[in-house]
Parts: structure tokens; C-alpha cells; sequence
């Protein structure tokens, strides 16, 4: 094939080869033929992407060139709804240039298709807020029919100063998941399925998010944000119970690596799991065993070394009652955890709370029962629990 020519032009949509890497827009849902002629008598390859279901399948044609020979192949695209554009990062239209930054062409690293990756230089190691002191990129792609479409980047940051890209269409800035507000993991459906899906919020609108890598379905499992990541802990599937921890970043799900033969949490559901900002580790307490057995156990992650640390009562001190279906909640202000509410092994509600900060200390009877959610009230300072038919704030 010639290298830079029209190869097919149709309203809408086309589809150019450049050298080795070819640039790949979407067309509308039908039949095509391939136009080609050899100038060379070579090998060559023609690839065609194809989006089935949730599948992507690439179809590629091969064979070997005579020189003004032509050739013609027919091929069937699916929908738009179900097909991928593939665009290298280096096949740009346009750049704008930022504060004297500008997006460069650097060598293929490790990970990574294609021969190279794009990187904004110089790197000042300075935090932009905004998009106005940053280069922007171009991309033409035009699409044939009206619908939603989503535009997926990998990229990779070597510091805090660089973990953050933003998209637009047509000029405007579109809302970007990476101050999402919500994000929901697992449960079950009405026919008691157990669930793996990944749902987030951006404050208007539910995305299923579908990641390559994701906990096994569960329901129950406790998850509590820390800084800019998600963690997950335990839940059950009706047969399993679980005790591995996962965190959530940018869209993807990762196992965290425990070391072979170290401590860890029991296999539990229905714990309760906080982020404690003061010393940048998680605290775990409680939960109902796979025999049913209500659980008082306290645990400590470290969010640095990545390593639980099983914190033991002493004898003659406080100590809260085991539970499960409680709420373990982080108070900025005091930077104390609050544990709330669970229910006992009899299957009673509990309606104590405890503050825990390096002990624990009751708070007395607070008519919280089990089942409920607490969380920090940014704007009135203070804890807002929701539950058993009840709305009201702790302190």
C-alpha cells in the first residue's frame, strides 16, 4: 500500500495509513471495500478493528504485494455502539503549546504499544490547577450517528506533579472522573446475585465502569476512601468469605500484596473499615465470622509499609462489645474514629458508641442501632449518620 495516501473516503468518516502505525476512525455500520496497489513487492497487512458485544476482535488481512497490481477486500463493521476507535497518542492534528510546555515524542516505554509515547516537557514538577498554563493536543474524529461515547487514556505520571488529564469535545471541557464523589462495588440484585460491577458518580450521573480487574463478586464488603484511593475489605459471596484487600485508583482495581505468612485479618462480612488521616493508616473492627461468631478484633494497615498489625486488648480496659453491621467513621476535627451501633451474636441491636484514639473510649447510648451509614459532614463539621429510619448528626 502506498504510505500516506487516501485509502477510502466516505461522508463522514475515513481512514488513512501512516508508515507503520495507521490511524483508525470509526465508521458507520456496514459493508466496505478495501482499495489498494502495490508499489513494491513486499508484505503487508491490513487491520480492522471490530467491537462485538463487550469483545474486541482484530481482523487482519495479509499477503504479498506485485508491483501495479490492485486489490480489493470486503469487510462488515458492526455499529457504532459496539466498535472502538484506536488512536495513537502521537497522531495529534494539532498542538497548542502551554507556558512554553509542549507535549514531545519520546521512545517506547516498557508497558506500552507503539514505537513511542508522548510526555509534556519541560517537567517543572510543578501542580497546574487549571488547563490554562498546560499544552493541549487536537484529535479530529467524527462520528456518524448521535449517541454517548467514551474516551479512554493511558498514561502514566513518575510524579504527583502529573497525574492529571484532561479531556474535551469540541472545544468545551467535559466532566473527568478523578474527583468522582461516589464510587459503588459489588452487592446484590433482586435475585439475590452476588455483584462484581463497579459503578461511580461524578455528582450527576451513574457510569458502570466495566474495569479489566476487579474483586470477586460479594456483597458486604467495607470500603472507605483514603486521600485519592478507594480500599476494599472482605464481604461474602453466600459461600466464601473473604479477607483480601483491594484499592481502587483511576478507574482500576488492584490487589494489595500482603507477604506470605504474615498477619492478617480473619475472613469476615459486615465490618467496619476507616481511614485514620493522622497516622496515614486504615483501622478495622469487628464483623461476623464464616460460622456466624460476632467478631472484636481491631487491625491496623499501614498505608506506607502495606503491612496489618492486630492492635490486643489490655487487660482492665475498655474495650467495645464484638459486633457486626456496624459504622467505624473518622472525625476530622478531633481526629478520632467513631464506632457506632452493630449487632450482637443474639442478633440484638446495639445502640452504644465508642471514640477510639490509641484507646477507646464509650460515649455512651447513642440510638444508633445496625445497619446505618455515618460519615463527616464537611460543611456543618460534625458526624451525620442515616439508618433505621433516622437522620441526625452525632456531634
Amino acid at each position: 500500500m502506498q504510505t500516506g495516501q487516501l485509502i477510502k473516503e466516505i461522508p463522514g468518516a475515513f481512514a488513512t495509513q501512516e508508515g507503520d502505525d495507521p490511524q483508525i476512525i470509526l465508521l458507520p455500520e456496514g459493508q466496505y471495500q478495501l482499495y489498494g496497489r502495490g508499489i513494491t513487492p513486499e508484505m503487508y497487512a491490513i487491520g480492522v478493528v471490530q467491537g462485538i458485544t463487550n469483545s474486541v476482535v482484530m481482523r487482519v488481512i495479509t499477503g504479498t504485494t506485485t508491483v501495479g497490481q490492485s486489490y480489493q477486500y470486503t469487510i462488515e463493521l458492526p455499529s457504532e455502539s459496539s466498535s472502538l476507535i484506536a488512536l495513537k497518542a502521537e497522531q495529534f492534528d494539532q498542538q497548542i503549546e502551554g507556558s512554553g510546555r509542549a507535549w514531545v515524542t519520546q521512545t517506547k516505554l516498557t508497558g506500552y504499544t507503539g514505537t513511542a509515547y508522548l510526555s509534556a516537557l519541560p517537567d517543572t514538577g510543578k501542580i497546574f490547577t487549571t488547563t490554562a498554563n498546560s499544552p493541549e493536543l487536537r484529535y479530529t474524529i467524527n462520528f456518524s450517528s448521535t449517541g454517548t461515547y467514551y474516551v479512554w487514556l493511558r498514561g502514566y505520571a513518575p510524579n504527583a506533579a502529573g497525574d492529571s488529564l484532561y479531556f474535551g469535545l469540541n472545544n468545551q471541557p467535559v466532566t473527568i472522573l478523578t474527583g468522582f464523589a461516589l464510587v459503588l462495588f459489588g452487592g446484590s440484585d433482586e435475585q439475590d446475585a452476588v455483584l462484581e460491577q463497579t459503578w461511580v458518580n461524578d455528582g450527576s450521573d451513574w457510569l458502570n465502569l466495566n474495569p479489566p480487574t476487579a474483586p470477586p463478586a460479594r456483597t458486604y464488603p467495607s470500603m472507605v476512601a483514603a486521600e485519592n484511593t478507594i480500599y476494599l475489605f472482605g464481604g461474602n459471596d453466600g459461600e466464601n468469605y473473604y479477607h483480601d484487600l483491594w484499592q481502587y485508583t483511576n478507574g482500576n482495581w488492584q490487589e494489595m500484596s500482603i507477604d506470605e505468612g504474615a498477619s492478617t485479618p480473619s475472613a469476615r462480612t459486615l465490618t467496619a473499615l476507616a481511614y485514620d488521616a493522622s497516622h496515614a493508616r486504615l483501622l478495622l473492627f469487628g464483623g461476623q465470622s464464616i460460622t456466624g461468631t460476632a467478631l472484636a478484633d481491631i487491625w491496623t494497615f499501614d498505608l506506607v509499609g502495606d503491612k496489618w498489625l492486630e492492635l490486643r486488648a489490655t487487660p482492665d480496659v475498655a474495650w467495645p462489645a464484638a459486633r457486626w453491621g456496624h459504622t467505624l467513621t473518622y472525625d476530622i476535627d478531633t481526629q478520632q474514629l467513631w464506632l457506632v451501633g452493630g449487632t450482637a451474636d443474639d442478633e440484638t441491636f446495639m445502640t452504644d458508641g465508642w471514640t477510639y484514639q490509641d484507646s477507646w473510649q464509650k460515649v455512651g447510648d447513642l440510638s444508633v442501632q445496625a445497619y446505618h451509614q455515618v460519615i463527616y459532614d464537611f460543611t456543618n463539621h460534625a458526624l451525620l449518620f442515616f439508618g433505621n429510619e433516622q437522620t441526625g448528626w452525632l456531634r
